[in-house]
């Protein structure tokens, strides 16, 4: 479909396939511990964020540059495919790929972590968490 050549259909698999699992871990595990108002934080970055991920860095303003795309995980999601596709680098252990592993290890942990938190009826009895 408009003549994109995909260089390595398998490698743009696995890499999609590792920024789904971060980006699924990362939302799990915010929503684990914060409830159905932590999905406000991912709404506010969609907003914001999207429309930057298609810009180079140089068009950006210092402002959006530095406060906003630096922060935005979906960058590394752009930047990958970016190189994929563009650049014909294959997948392998680069900068995208190092962050993607990086947030889904810490959502991993995080989400797992959130096993010890407190539920509602122990905080109204007042009653610590048992192990």
């Amino acid at each position: 479909m408009l003549q994109l050549d995909v260089p390595d259909i398998a490698d743009v698999g696995w890499f999609l396939s590792l920024s789904v699992l971060s980006f699924f871990l990362m939302i799990s595990a915010v929503l684990s511990w914060t409830g159905i108002r932590g999905i406000v934080l991912f709404v506010l970055l969609l907003f914001f964020g999207t429309p930057l991920l298609a810009l180079p860095e140089e068009f950006m303003n210092g402002f959006y540059r530095d406060w906003i795309h630096s922060w935005l995980p979906m960058r590394f999601l752009v930047d990958g495919l970016r190189e994929l596709f563009f650049f014909g680098g294959g997948i392998s252990w680069n900068g995208a790929t190092v962050a993607l592993s990086g947030i889904a290890v810490v959502s991993l942990v995080v989400l797992l972590l959130s096993i010890y938190k407190p539920s509602a009826a122990t905080k109204k009895q007042g009653v610590g968490v048992s192990r």
